[in-house]
């Protein structure tokens, strides 16, 4: 499933946050309560603005990491090649990269997503 704010998402409990938008896999889908998310998403986006900068990219980036979210996308809407994809891998997120402006995702198999007809779209 996909999910976009507001939507808690229940890390911890002491730590809640309303990613922009979310994905849920058919195997997880346990964790999506009517209310809110219970444990980490496959997927999280967050899409950068200048009052969230460094939270999404430094607080939030650390949190999900450390709580098991797959894939982390960073979205910058003005700039969409300095966006920022990672997977988690060994515990630790390791950057990805779109191939011709086209992200593939990790996580979600056979998604794409063309950056450059966004752009495009955003102007």
């Amino acid at each position: 499933i996909v999910r976009c704010a507001p939507r808690d998402v229940k890390l911890s409990e002491k730590l809640v946050y309303q990613p922009d938008i979310l994905f849920i896999s058919n195997e997880r889908l346990a964790i999506s309560k009517s209310e809110y998310v219970d444990g980490a998403p496959d997927l999280i986006v967050e899409i950068l603005s200048p009052g969230t900068r460094l939270r999404d990219t430094q607080d939030k980036f650390l949190d999900y990491e450390k709580l098991g979210v797959q894939e982390y996308w960073i979205m910058n809407p003005n700039d969409l090649i300095s966006s920022r994809f990672y997977i988690l891998e060994a515990g630790k997120y390791q950057e990805f990269y779109p191939i011709d402006q086209i992200l593939h995702s990790k996580t979600i198999q056979g998604f794409s997503l063309n950056l450059k007809e966004l752009h495009q779209k955003l102007k």
